[in-house]
C-alpha cells in the first residue's frame, strides 16, 4: 500500500513537470508575437548631386573707345556789355528786353539827367547872344582900327567859349543814354525798376553779335581739352566737325573768372539758324582699340595689384589673372590671359 501512494505521487510529479514545461514553451513563443518586432531602415538610394550652373559670356573682339561727352551752349564771339561810364543816376526807362533784336545806333536805356536840359537850353541862348554880339563888330567902323580889331577878336573868343559850353553839356546829356554800339540781340538785361539808382560801370545791358556764334563748355572735364582738338559737334540730329579754339591757359591773368572756367570751340558750316543758348552735344574722342578682347568692367575682379576673372573651363570655376589696357566707365581691354571663346562667369 505505501508503495503504491508513493507511485502515486511520483506520476503526479511528474505530469505537473510536462505541463509546466509545456506552459513555458507556450508563454515564450507568445512572448515572441507580443513584443514589437524592430524595423529594418533601408538607406535611400544614391542620387547624383545635381550640376551646378554658372552664367557666363564667351570672350569677343570688339572696338573699345575712350572718349568724353559733353554737352555745351552756344555764345555770340562779340558782345558788348553795356554802363552809364560818366556817372551814376537814376534809372529813367529801359526800351528793350532780352531776346529784343536791335541795331546799331539804337536807344537802349537813360537814366534822368536832372537839370542838363534846362542847362543846355540856357547855354544855347547864350551862345546865340554870343553870335551877335560878334557879328555887330564885324559889321562895326571906326577911327579907332586896332581898338576895332581887339574887339573883334575878343567876341570871336566869347563865341567859341560859349560854343565849347554848350557842347559839353550836350555831352553829358548824351552820356546819360545807352545806344547799342552793334547789331545783334540783347542777351542780357539787369532786373532794375524805373527811378531806381544805378551805379557807373554797372553792366545794364549786354548786346551780343548773333552773325558769330561758338560752343562753349565750362564744366568739370575742361581739362581734357587743348586748343587744336578736333571735336564732334551734334546739334539736333546732325553732327558737324568743331575745333577748340580757346582753353583757359590761353587766356592772360588777368582774364575774368567766367571764361578761366570754360572752353570755345568753332563749328564748321553749322546752321544759319542756330540761336544763342541753344545746346549741343560735343564728343571728344581720346583713344581707340579695335580687335581687342572687350569685357564689361564688372567681371573684373580685383585684389590689391592683381587683376583676374572667374573662367569656367570643363565645367569648373577657375581664377584667371588678366593683363588690362584702355578703360572706359562700363568696358575694359584684356591684353594677356584670355583668348576669344573662354567663357567669363559673370
Amino acid at each position: 500500500m505505501k508503495n503504491l501512494l508513493k507511485g502515486h505521487i511520483n506520476s503526479v510529479i511528474r505530469k505537473g513537470i510536462c505541463l509546466g514545461s509545456i506552459i513555458i514553451v507556450i508563454l515564450s513563443f507568445s512572448g515572441c508575437f507580443l513584443i514589437p518586432k524592430e524595423e529594418v531602415v533601408i538607406a535611400p538610394p544614391l542620387k547624383e548631386p545635381p550640376k551646378v550652373k554658372y552664367d557666363y559670356i564667351e570672350a569677343k573682339k570688339g572696338t573699345i573707345e575712350r572718349k568724353i561727352t559733353c554737352t555745351g551752349y552756344f555764345v555770340s564771339i562779340k558782345q558788348s556789355d553795356l554802363s552809364f561810364k560818366a556817372k551814376g543816376g537814376y534809372l529813367k526807362k529801359v526800351y528793350v528786353k532780352s531776346g529784343d533784336i536791335v541795331k546799331k545806333g539804337d536807344l537802349l536805356a537813360e537814366i534822368d539827367p536832372g537839370e542838363i536840359e534846362n542847362q543846355i537850353k540856357l547855354q544855347e541862348i547864350n551862345l546865340k547872344k554870343a553870335q551877335i554880339v560878334y557879328n555887330e563888330k564885324l559889321k562895326s567902323e571906326g577911327n579907332a582900327v586896332q581898338n576895332n580889331k581887339n574887339g573883334k577878336q575878343m567876341a570871336a573868343l566869347d563865341l567859341e567859349a560859349e560854343r565849347l559850353k554848350l557842347n559839353g553839356l550836350r555831352s553829358d546829356y548824351e552820356k546819360t543814354k545807352l545806344y547799342a554800339p552793334i547789331d545783334g540781340t540783347v542777351d542780357y538785361v539787369l532786373s532794375l525798376n524805373e527811378g531806381q539808382f544805378i551805379d557807373a560801370y554797372k553792366t545794364l545791358i549786354r548786346i551780343a553779335d548773333t552773325t558769330n556764334l561758338q560752343l562753349q563748355y565750362s564744366e568739370d572735364k575742361i581739362f581734357s581739352f587743348q586748343s587744336g582738338m578736333k571735336v564732334e559737334v551734334t546739334i539736333g540730329i546732325k553732327t558737324y566737325d568743331g575745333e577748340v579754339v580757346r582753353t583757359p591757359s590761353d587766356l592772360p591773368a588777368d582774364a575774368d573768372e567766367d571764361s578761366k572756367k570754360s572752353i570755345r570751340i568753332s563749328v564748321k558750316n553749322m546752321p544759319q539758324d542756330v540761336k544763342i543758348g541753344e545746346k549741343a552735344l560735343i564728343t571728344l574722342r581720346l583713344d581707340k582699340k579695335e580687335n581687342a578682347i572687350v569685357l564689361p568692367k564688372n567681371l573684373i575682379h580685383n585684389l590689391g595689384s592683381r587683376n583676374f576673372v572667374q573662367v569656367l573651363a570643363n565645367g569648373i570655376r577657375e581664377e584667371c589673372d588678366v593683363e588690362l589696357g584702355l578703360e572706359t566707365d562700363t568696358e575694359v581691354e584684356i591684353v594677356k590671359g584670355l583668348a576669344e571663346g573662354d567663357k567669363i562667369i559673370k
